[in-house]
């Protein structure tokens, strides 16, 4: 591990080898959350250490097949701004935390273009971040440069941004499998919403070192109704595996969350139960590997847009000092083939990031 100097130094690099990495655009044809992952353990090891927590029960089948965000809206105070496409940036380029930008406007740099809520930088550093139907954003620390803004301890926590007022708190704090350390940085690392659960979903390697796997995957209810856990509770969890890169779609047999493997290529997804808990065990869908062998890479983004997959890839080394030392961070799209139930590959695209 470097010293904290030797991190920012380095930091600097990172900023410019991704200073778009986080940069998404709200509007577009693709709601992308950000995210990360590393090769390691046997993918056939890793299936079966995994756990579930919650009652397993029969997967919903009587859902359309596709995407489940489509309900995610912009934030209400978006529209007060006068913006016309939002966007959210948190890769520092435009300031520390989050920053939101009208990404249609000439110049998405000047002043009157942008955005910063007082309260948008004051958990250092912003990694994932997702939207509900009604436009909160939930958002979770992510260490870009050293830790002197992003303590371990408090990369756990998710945090939501009030679609009207804009002001950003404290939402949840998520239990770590193991106490946080300075030898691997990392809490959460991804979010991603299922419209029809009303679920918010978190992907998080507190705990885990380069050495040792405990990483847990958290279904959380976000809404106030009747017959449903407490706003802010966790429903159920999957335990015992490093994730990068989450999201949710409805195949032909029922809801599954997938996830990318923090440790090797290989994506893997869960069913859900009508309520989006986790049920069963997961099963592997693909693997990156044979797509890319240039590179070890993991998914460090899982996007659905209609019946199609897009897998953002690289490296991913457990602390700091790899990620500004990054190559090529390839993408791979697939389409859904529902007669098999499968994932056919369809393209990669070496440039984009």
């Amino acid at each position: 591990m470097l010293p904290l100097i030797g991190l920012g130094v380095i930091g600097i690099i990172l900023l410019i080898i991704v200073g778009a990495f986080f940069s998404i655009n709200l509007a577009g044809t693709w709601r992308e959350e950000a995210e990360i992952a590393d090769s390691g353990q046997s993918d056939s090891r890793q299936a079966e250490s995994l756990s579930v927590a919650a009652d397993a029960v029969d997967p919903a089948s009587d859902l359309p097949i596709g995407y489940v965000t489509n309900c995610q809206q912009n934030p209400a105070f978006s529209t007060e701004l006068g913006f016309a496409s939002v966007a959210i940036d948190t890769s520092r380029s435009r300031g520390a935390g989050l920053v939101l930008f009208d990404f249609e406007a000439a110049d998405t740099y000047a002043k009157e273009n942008t955005y910063q809520h007082e309260t948008w930088d004051e958990i250092g550093d912003i990694g994932s971040y997702t939207l509900d139907g009604d436009g909160n954003i939930y958002v979770a620390p992510f260490p870009h440069i050293d830790l002197l803004e992003n303590p371990p301890e408090a990369q756990n926590t998710i945090h939501r941004i009030d679609t009207k007022s804009g002001e950003m708190s404290k939402f949840i704090a998520l239990p770590a499998a193991q106490p946080p350390s300075t030898q691997s940085p990392f809490g959460i690392v991804a979010l991603t919403y299922d419209c029809e659960a009303e679920s918010l979903y978190a992907a998080s390697l507190a705990g885990s070192t380069r050495y040792k796997e405990v990483g847990r995957i958290f279904q959380i209810n976000i809404v106030e109704s009747d017959g449903r856990p407490a706003k802010g509770d966790v429903v159920s969890q999957l335990e015992g595996i490093d994730p990068y890169g989450i999201g949710v779609f409805n195949g032909k047999h029922g809801k599954r969350l997938y996830f990318g493997h923090g440790r090797s290529g290989a994506i893997y997804s869960v069913p859900l139960d009508s309520t989006g808990a986790f049920q069963d065990q997961p099963r592997q869908e693909l693997s990156l590997a044979p797509l890319y062998e240039a590179d070890a890479l993991v998914a460090r983004r899982i996007t659905f847009r209609e019946t199609n997959m897009k897998i953002d890839g690289f490296k991913f080394q457990y602390n700091l000092v790899p990620m500004a030392e990054q190559g090529p961070r390839p993408s791979f799209r697939f389409v859904y083939d529902a007669d098999a139930d499968s994932w056919h590959f369809i393209e990669m695209n070496r440039d984009d990031l």
